[in-house]
């Protein structure tokens, strides 16, 4: 009874909630009027500027945006009793006026509050494709997101926000759009601010003038609305005429569409039970039939007016005359819907018919009673099939563009617990079938992630779904087939949609499988999750302190021993002096002196002159060397302890001792460099402001990553700190360049702001002089994709294990191994400092310990989906970082290593930098600025001491073997000198796809100081992100994404001519890169190959106009030539190239021709001219 009167009392509360939907706590129309229909006491509008309202939904709605006057338009309300924090729904309708989805440039506010550190927004990325739904502080994991880009001027849409303490929901046009966990609760919520609906002069300021939108039927509700609610909503006001965005097109004759994706209709997803329907026409009849005949089965046809034809599918089948229902061939405007049973083709689809459409089929795309992919589609040549899955997770979105020449099949064993699938065959970028489909895993309820408590041995495990019963876990041998021991769980009545459970683990030593399934009460069980466990032994030596063999030993790589004398120290190709200035009187690279003068403290923008200076030699192995400097200023004494690397490094530590009480305004160290020394600048910023050309002077900030490059092409200076502590400033300028007649001063800025210094205060950085080793120029000749190549065969991400390899599809186990091999002479293993795999049995263990805890990564939260994923481990943890370099070492001198052979023991390392976390049991610290906002270390000597470990064991291995890394924006040679080759790439993906390629965000100048290979001493390779920018944050752009489309392909040749004007790699596989190596094979493409650059003192080639954004340069071989010629300007230019043939040593009378535009010829002579377009580059082989 008990069982019965709890199920009767849901679903009077589930009655009861469906009709109080349209009973908010807010509400306005916005009829001509800004008052509320309801609020709360006291709720009148304000307004920064006078109220317009145009045409809405029923009546008026109200503008808002930023105008063409540069006026912020929108309303603010009080937020007292008209919004709960804690749980809640907003409801509207949005019209853009003057923009659409895809645009770029500018935010799109819609609804906009505050309370303490935690925002509540609504609104349209600036950057992208996205629409962002915001709560708390500014961190990934608050984001839910929905992708627009398919939004056009004038259509209305319908926007629902949901949310409460542990989720939050996005419905789009009455249609789930997104849902999210809440990872960490949310704190701090006072003081509470009004909230804005458009926007005044609190909103965010990134905008274009004059994007506009109508906003109607304004609400806020103070709990979750349901499925149905929402969905009601939004057919209460939807405005007549807004069709479906499916559609199909049935083929003529003899030929068919078959297809599915039929959708529950309580629930408005992917129906467990999938039928199959074909369709087809010829001049009198529509023909429509199912698979499975099913009682009731219908077919509805709506015509343009809105009339309804409802015909029985009687075994399945009808037969429904043209004629009858006045439908022809090619007429638009009508819709069919297909009912089977409880689903449907999610309330209809477009309908044409069309005699050229070709026989097509495909089949149900998911098998929920299997819980996987398996998709299956016809032959249809000229077609082609874009399948996008999306979770709305960061990353979480992926498309498959497949050409239909032959049938297609797909499948995968695993899937989301939920996301959104989109399905369209097209031709000729036309649409011909598609179907937009809500999928979720068949399952009473989801395991979201787990982890072990170690110190309560227990196993925490994270659900989504209600469910009554109990949940079991099942530790099995490794197989799976035996239980050692079982553990059930009562499933709280009072559960939540996310919620957590304990359970003990008490469990020896050893590896397990654990099962998860739920128990419901009937005794049904029913499988949810399994994943492995490692319970590991007293002094686990997967975590002992790892100790290299040879740590005291010089490394292979070129580097010489450190030699030092009292106050000078000779290193390969450097030698510092210490004997005058604050630290260096001299620093050499190359045989060129980089300091105009010793280096400088200057306080309060007066040089400081020293009273006396001593220096002490402490110690000196071959492997460094360090001393103590103490430099008496009268006012202020500087002691420093300086180390000094063999590959450059100087770690320093500075302590500024006041003699008396100081008022300072600004105190900073200064290198004055020569100023044919300092012509380029590589800071920071992924989108950099400064990087490039250095001119006449600069400002930089160096947070978060306290680093900054300056010099000339082929000698620098790198300065690296883990943080800012002691620094004193109020804004963030805390470098910068100041040029006059006798140097380029660089200065520190340590002290910016007002500050009275009493005692001594010290400051930790380093300085590199570059570059740091000798080039392996041979390298430079290997080509990323064409002789290179990534590969990741673990079974766990970045677990090393031969034993533990894929076998799934593509891989099959070492057959994929080979495979790639003979493809590619050299590959690489795929490994990371910091991801790992989330699934792995040591992982399971130790999560709670290994974990980098930020406010966006915590427990649980991963890439992808299981098994294809990865997480982040924090290597400032010990436990970690032993594991990370215990694993590697085992893989490496593991007898018998299949996977190690000739051309294959190299390592690819995806590792920009590390920083400390928030996870307090290892031990985590941040540090606090001046203006107590809490920042986190940048681990450089710990990633030091780690890139030192890998080198050595990769470099023992073979001479020949490689360590690569994935090394991004920052320059940092403490690590970076430890490497044969550098990437980077990523972080731009949005402002790359934003701008349809490279053009003003990599200049020439930009590009050189970022990734040029005779100033960081290694390979460098660009990883371009235009097509991956396109794909994760604009879906609807990159629809059109093709190598032939002009704009992309001139977009591709741009960042190709970026490339090769600086003897730089790309990791890129298009036809235009067989192009580009074709072209390097005429010319000859080894370590004889001698590049000629733009920048050199004495150039080979003298161009004209002269310009910065206009450069060649050239290739020579054994007599043959190559011609990089780059315009990187809006506009055509008539180039002029002279060419110096005897520095060349190339004969003229050579035939040359185009490697990408066929017929176009030249005879090499001692000038060259052509016009090149708009960002145009030609690449020329005379031979």
């Amino acid at each position: 009874m008990k069982r019965k009167l709890l199920l009767f009392s849901a679903c009077a509360m589930s009655a009861m909630a469906v009709l109080s939907a349209a009973d908010p706590i807010f509400y306005c129309n916005f009829d001509g009027d800004l008052t509320p229909v309801k609020a709360a006491e006291n709720t009148a509008p304000r307004l920064d500027a006078p109220a317009v309202f145009q045409p809405g939904l029923k009546g008026k709605a109200l503008l808002i945006g930023l105008d063409e006057q540069n006026i912020r338009r929108g309303v603010e309300y009080s937020h007292e009793k008209n919004i709960n924090w804690m749980q809640g729904t907003i409801s509207f309708w949005v019209k853009p006026v003057n923009w659409k989805g895809s645009d770029t440039g500018y935010f799109a506010m819609f609804f906009s509050t505050w309370a303490g550190k935690n925002n509540f927004y609504i609104y349209k990325y600036h950057i992208n494709e996205i629409l962002y739904f915001m709560r708390g502080p500014h961190s990934f994991w608050t984001f839910s997101l929905y992708r627009p880009g398919e939004w056009k001027t004038g259509e209305w849409h319908h926007v629902v926000c949901a949310w409460d303490t542990v989720q939050q929901v996005i419905y789009i046009d009455g249609q789930l759009a997104a849902e999210h966990r809440m990872i960490f609760p949310l704190k701090d919520f006072s003081p509470k601010k009004d909230f804005i609906i458009g926007e005044n002069k609190k909103t965010m300021k990134l905008k274009d003038k004059g994007r506009m939108s109508l906003i109607d039927e304004f609400r806020i509700y103070d709990r979750i609305l349901t499925r149905q609610e929402v969905l009601a909503l939004y057919n209460q006001d939807k405005p007549a005429g807004i069709p479906p965005k499916g559609l199909v097109t049935v083929p003529y004759g003899e030929k068919t569409f078959t297809g599915s994706g039929f959708t529950d209709l309580k629930t408005d997803e992917y129906a467990l039970k999938q039928n199959v329907y074909t369709l087809s026409f010829d001049d009198r009849n529509l023909y429509v039939s199912l698979r499975d005949a099913v009682p009731n089965a219908k077919a509805e046809l709506t015509s343009p007016s809105g009339k309804k034809h409802v015909f029985e599918l009687k075994n399945g089948k009808a037969a429904i005359s043209l004629a009858q229902l006045g439908l022809k061939e090619g007429a638009e405007g009508w819709i069919i819907n297909l009912i089977s049973g409880g689903s449907d083709l999610r309330g209809g689809l477009r309908l044409k018919l069309d005699r050229e459409m070709p026989a097509l089929s495909f089949q149900p795309p998911y098998e929920l009673d299997k819980n996987i992919m398996n998709l299956k589609v016809s032959k249809a040549p000229g077609f082609k099939m874009v399948f996008d899955r999306d979770t709305t997770y960061n990353y979480g979105f992926r498309r498959l563009n497949v050409k239909l020449d032959r049938p297609y099949s797909f499948m995968q064993k695993e899937m989301p617990a939920w996301l959104r699938v989109g399905i369209v065959f097209e031709k000729d970028n036309k649409e011909y079938f598609r179907t937009d489909l809500s999928v979720r895993k068949n399952q009473p309820m989801a395991v979201k992630f787990l982890y072990t408590r170690i110190k309560e041995r227990q196993l925490l495990v994270a659900f989504q779904g209600r469910a009554e019963g109990y949940v079991v876990a099942d530790f099995c041998d490794p197989s799976g087939k035996e239980v050692v021991k079982s553990e059930k769980v009562k499933i709280p009545e009072d559960a939540m949609t996310f919620y957590d459970l304990l359970f003990p683990m008490n469990l020896k030593p050893g590896n397990y499988l654990i099962k998860m399934s739920h128990l419901s009460p009937d005794g049904k069980k029913s499988f949810l999750w399994d994943q492995e466990l490692r319970v590991p032994p007293e002094n686990d030596p997967i975590i002992a302190p790892y100790v290299d063999q040879d740590k005291d030993k010089l490394p292979p790589g070129g580097w010489i021993p450190v030699a030092a004398d009292n106050d000078s120290v000779k290193i390969w190709g450097r030698t510092l002096k210490l004997d005058r200035g604050l630290l260096f009187s001299s620093l050499v690279s190359q045989g060129k002196e980089l300091l105009a003068e010793p280096d400088v403290l200057r306080l309060n923008g007066k040089k400081l002159d020293p009273i006396s200076t001593s220096v002490k030699k402490i110690s000196r192995t071959d492997l460094e060397a360090e001393f103590e400097k103490t430099v008496d200023y009268g006012a202020i004494k500087a002691q420093s302890r300086i180390r000094i690397t063999f590959d450059g490094y100087a770690r320093i530590t500075l302590k500024l001792i006041p003699q008396k009480t100081l008022k300072i305004r600004e105190l900073s160290y200064e290198l004055p460099m020569k100023n044919e020394r300092l012509k380029l600048v590589r800071d920071n910023q992924t989108i950099s402001k400064i990087a490039g050309l250095a001119r006449d002077s600069f400002t930089a900030s160096l947070l978060s990553v306290p680093t900054i490059w300056a010099g000339d092409y082929y000698t620098g200076i790198n300065f690296t700190a883990e943080n800012l502590v002691n620094w004193h400033y109020r804004n963030q300028r805390h470098v910068e360049m100041k040029r006059n007649e006798k140097s380029a001063d660089l200065r520190f800025l340590l002290v910016s702001a007002p500050l009275t210094l009493k005692q001594e205060r010290e400051f930790n950085f380093g300085l590199t002089v570059t570059p740091v080793k000798p080039l392996n120029r041979k390298l430079l000749r290997q080509r990323e994709k064409k002789d290179w190549q990534l590969f990741a065969p673990w079974k766990h991400f970045n677990y090393l294990d031969p034993e533990n390899i894929r076998h799934d599809a593509p891989y099959h186990g070492m057959k994929s191994f080979y495979s790639q091999h003979r493809m590619f002479p050299t590959l690489f293993f795929y490994t990371a400092y910091n991801f790992t795999g989330p699934f792995s049995p040591f992982w399971t263990w130790y999560e709670e310990n290994w974990r980098q805890v930020k406010p966006n990564r915590n427990y649980g939260v991963w890439t992808g989906y299981k098994p294809w994923a990865y997480c982040e481990g924090c290597i400032n943890c010990a436990g970690y970082r032993n594991f990370r370099l215990n694993n590697l070492h085992d893989f490496l001198t593991r007898k018998n290593n299949p996977l190690l052979i000739p051309g294959t023991k190299n390592l690819y390392y995806d590792a920009p930098w590390e920083e400390s976390c928030y996870n307090e049991n290892h031990g985590c610290t941040r540090w606090r600025d001046p203006q107590g906002r809490e920042r986190v270390h940048v681990l450089i000597d710990t990633f030091r001491e780690k890139a030192l470990n890998v080198y050595r064991m990769i470099k023992r291995l073979s001479p020949d073997s490689l360590v690569t890394y994935h090394s991004e924006w920052p320059r940092l040679m403490p690590h970076q000198s430890l490497l044969d080759g550098m990437y980077g790439g990523e972080g731009q993906e949005s402002f790359v796809a934003a701008k349809g390629g490279y053009y003003d965000i990599l200049t020439p100048a930009a590009f050189n100081a970022t990734f040029s290979p005779y100033i960081y001493s290694a390979k460098m390779t660009l990883i371009p992100q235009l097509s991956r920018g396109l794909q994760l944050n604009y879906p609807a752009k990159y629809r059109t994404w093709d190598v032939k489309n002009p704009v992309w392909r001139k977009a591709i040749l741009h960042y190709i001519g970026l490339a090769a004007v600086h003897d730089t790699d790309l990791m890129d596989r298009t036809e235009l890169s067989f192009l580009w190596w074709k072209a390097q094979d005429e010319l000859g493409w080894d370590e004889k190959t001698v590049f000629h650059p733009y920048y050199a003192d004495d150039p080979a080639l003298k161009i004209t106009p002269v310009s910065e954004r206009i450069v060649a340069s050239a290739y020579t071989h054994s007599g043959r030539l190559m011609l990089a010629i780059l315009n990187d300007t809006d506009q055509e230019q008539e180039i002029r190239i002279q060419l110096d043939l005897d520095k060349l040593q190339v004969q003229p009378g050579l035939k040359g021709h185009d490697a990408f535009e066929p017929g176009l010829n030249w005879t090499l002579g001692r000038e060259w001219k052509d016009k090149i377009g708009p960002r145009g580059f030609r690449l020329i082989v005379f031979k």
